[in-house]
Order: structure tokens, then sequence, then C-alpha cells
């Protein structure tokens, strides 16, 4: 996939959990949500623009003629870090800026090598530590969007959502089969095979729906149908061909924009009736 569209992708998802978590506590001023885009969309813009294993095996010497390769990306980062990230500090709350700086901590500790049997390992090399990591991550946007986790049903999508994108870690693993497994790192699909990792993506996302279960609100499982079929649908076009980027990549990510949508629509139809 062009790594452009991909950046796109993502940022388009990260902005869809926002959008979810804002539609569930909806009282925020403009500004902090400007903020609140801005530096989410910039953040995940330098994650998964860069490869920063490659600038450190390259030497940080080089950090600054890799990151900073043209005119409009050197603005970017200025902008970024000089105007975005200091303003966040003033108008996000405390709980925002405490759980985006946990999510940055996920990351970190995930990806960082120690020792392990004699070993240099990382933790997303063990099973399921990387899909679970990345779920519980991505799903925390959600908290991140609605400034607060006091009520039952924003904890009950922040459930539902890390759950969606467990599976959705766990698809992208399905491309990235061969990769792994010369590179040795353990995932579902190294482990057990394309057939064992498609029929636990069926029961992640069954298990998805188990949060609503204990909400009074029953509407809120039913508005996110469309989010388990449309998982259910990429489940299917992965089975038939786990190396398809366009549906291991683009359309599995977009799944998190599919739960935006749909939290429009049950908020929508809240409002009318």
């Amino acid at each position: 996939m062009n790594q452009f569209r991909l950046i796109i992708v993502f940022i388009l998802a990260v902005f869809a959990l926002l959008i979810t978590g804002i539609l569930l506590h909806p009282y925020n001023s403009s500004l902090e949500l400007i903020v609140l885009f801005a530096l989410s969309g910039g953040g995940t813009a330098i994650v998964y623009g860069y490869d920063f294993a490659q600038l450190k095996r390259d030497g940080y010497n080089d950090l600054i003629a890799n990151v900073l390769r043209s005119p409009l990306e050197t603005l970017f980062f200025f902008l970024f870090v000089v105007v975005i990230a200091p303003l966040s500090f003033f108008y996000l709350s405390s709980f925002r800026i405490n759980t985006m700086l946990i999510i940055c901590l996920f990351g970190l500790i995930y990806s960082m090598p120690f020792n392990y049997k004699g070993k240099r390992t990382k933790l997303k090399h063990f099973l399921f530590v990387k899909n679970i990591f990345i779920g519980f991550s991505w799903g925390a946007l959600i908290l991140v969007g609605a400034g607060t986790m006091e009520t039952n049903l924003i904890k009950a999508f922040f459930l539902f959502a890390s759950l969606q994108v467990v599976a959705g870690s766990m698809i992208r693993d399905l491309s990235d089969l061969e990769k792994d497994q010369k590179d040795g790192v353990i995932t579902v699909p190294v482990k057990h095979g394309v057939r064992f990792t498609v029929n636990v993506l069926h029961v992640i996302n069954i298990l998805s729906f188990i949060p609503f279960l204990f909400l009074p609100l029953q509407q809120a499982m039913l508005a996110m149908i469309p989010v388990f079929l449309w998982r259910l649908w990429v489940i299917y076009k992965v089975s038939q061909n786990h190396l398809s980027l366009l549906w291991t990549q683009t359309f599995n990510i977009l799944t998190c924009v599919i739960i935006g949508i749909a939290m429009a629509i049950f908020k929508l139809d809240l409002w009318l009736n």
C-alpha cells in the first residue's frame, strides 16, 4: 500500500474513534476539540509515517536528515513540536492528556527490547501480547474523545472498540505471516495457521458485543450490528486471500470509521426520538 494513503487511513481511523467518544460525551469547547484533533492527527502521521527502527539502525545522527526530508515536513514538525504539543497541555483536560500518555507508554513498553531466557526479545513478540496492547491502546481513543470514563456506555464502547482492534491487528498479522516467520515473531497465524486465526477472529467479533449485554440501553448494541457485519465481511475476504493488502490493511483499518459512522447514526436516532 502507498505509504501516504496508509497514513491517511490511520488518521481517519483515529478521528473516527475520537468522534465516537465525543458523541458519547459531547461537552467540549470548540478550541479544545481543534487542539485534540491536531495533536492526534499529527501524532498519528509521525508514528506511522516514519520507520523509527530503521532510523535507529542508521544511527540517530541521521535523524534530522531522515525525518526532515522536505521544507513541508520541516514546517509540519516545527508546528507540531513548538505549537500543537504545548497547546495541548493548556487546552486539553488532564484526563485526556494522561490517557494519551498511557497510550504512548503502552507503545514504548511493548516495543522495548529486553533479555528473556538468554535472548534479546520484545513483548510484542509474545503470542497475543501485541494484539492486546494495540487493541486497548486504540480503544482508549474513545476515552480520549469522551474526556471521561464515568458512564457504563463509554466503558462498553471502549471495550467494544478495543476487541474490534484486537481482531484488526490479528488480521494485519495474516498479511505479515511470511515476514514474521522469517523474523521469528510469534503471532497467532505463525503459531496456529490461517484457518485457526480466522476462527479466532470470528470469536473475537462476537465477544466484542458482550460489554453491551450489561447495559439497560440495548439499542447501543443494535447500533453496532453494521460493525459486526463489516468485520464479518472483512474476515471472509481475508480468509480467501490473507495476502490482500486491500482487505488486511485498508478495509480492515476502516472498521474504526464504520464504528464512528454507526455511532453518529445511533446518536442521531436518539436525538430525533
